[in-house]
C-alpha cells in the first residue's frame, strides 16, 4: 500500500497532484487551511496551518495512525504576494516566508520519522521559477522560495549523511493555469493582453495546466527517478529561457 501526505491539496497544483497519486494507487491524507474538504475520496483530510509546528504534528499523527509509514509527502501551500524593495513591510516579508519556505521544513521535520520507514520516502515542495531569477516586484515571493529551495538541497545531503533513505527534490513552475496565476494577470489590469503575450511567448506556446506539475511530480516521487535528490526540477514551458 502506497501511502501519501499532501498539504495544499484543495489549492490547483495540490489537488491535481492528489489526484494523480490516487490514480497511481496512493491512498492520501490531504492537508489545507479548510475546517474540512467536501470530498468522500481521500483517505483522510487534516485542517493544516503549514506556520504552526503543533498543526504538522497532528497530520503525522493522523498518517500515523492510518499508515505507519509515509512514502510520499509533497507540500504545495504557498502564497504569492506583489512586493518591492522600496516599500516592503516587514510583517509581510515575515508572513510570506513563513508560509512558502518555513512550512514545508516544519512539515518535513515532522514527517521525516513516516518517511524513514518507507522502502522509498520521497518529500518534494513546490517552489516557482521566480526563486532562481529576478523579481522587481516579487521580493517577499522570489526570496520565500529561493529559501525553499536551499532548505531542500540541505535536507537531501542530510538524510543521505544519515543514510535516511529519503531523497528530498522540488519543482519549480512558470505559468500554471491556477487562480494565482488568474490574480496575477487581474493585477497587471490588462489580463486578457496578458495572457496573450506570455502564450504568445512562451516556447511550449501554450499556458501549463496542473496536470502538467502533477506528471512531474509522480515522476518525482517514484521509483523511476531513484538517483535524484537535492534537485529543482523546472516545468515553466521554457518561461525561464526568455
Amino acid at each position: 500500500m502506497k501511502t501519501a501526505i499532501v498539504a495544499g491539496a484543495l489549492g490547483g497544483i495540490g489537488r491535481a497532484i492528489v489526484d494523480a497519486l490516487q490514480g497511481d494507487g496512493y491512498r492520501v491524507v490531504a492537508c489545507d487551511l479548510a475546517e474540512s474538504a467536501d470530498d468522500t475520496s481521500f483517505e483522510a483530510y487534516v485542517p493544516l496551518d503549514v506556520r504552526e509546528e503543533a498543526s504538522w504534528q497532528q497530520v503525522a499523527s493522523t498518517a500515523q495512525e492510518r499508515f505507519g509509514k509515509v512514502d510520499a509527502f509533497v507540500n504545495a501551500a504557498g502564497v504569492d504576494f506583489m512586493s518591492n524593495i522600496a516599500d516592503f513591510s516587514l510583517e509581510d516579508l515575515r508572513r510570506v516566508h513563513a508560509i512558502n519556505a518555513e512550512g514545508g521544513a516544519l512539515g518535513l521535520k515532522a514527517l521525516l520519522p513516516l518517511l524513514t520507514k518507507s522502502e522509498h520516502g520521497a518529500a518534494l515542495m513546490i517552489s516557482s521559477i521566480s526563486g532562481s531569477r529576478a523579481e522587481a516586484y516579487g521580493l517577499a515571493y522570489a526570496a520565500s522560495k529561493a529559501a525553499l529551495e536551499a532548505m531542500v538541497k540541505s535536507a537531501a545531503l542530510f538524510c543521505g549523511k544519515r543514510q535516511l533513505g529519503v531523497r528530498v527534490n522540488a519543482i519549480a513552475p512558470g505559468f500554471i493555469e491556477t487562480k494565482m496565476f488568474r490574480r496575477f494577470l487581474d493585477n497587471t489590469g490588462d489580463a486578457d493582453g496578458m495572457r496573450a503575450v506570455a502564450t504568445k511567448k512562451l516556447p511550449a506556446g501554450r499556458i501549463g495546466e496542473p496536470q502538467d506539475v502533477a506528471a512531474t511530480a509522480l515522476f518525482l516521487l517514484g521509483p523511476g527517478a531513484g538517483y535524484i535528490t537535492g534537485q529543482t526540477l523546472v516545468v515553466d514551458g521554457g518561461a525561464s529561457l526568455l
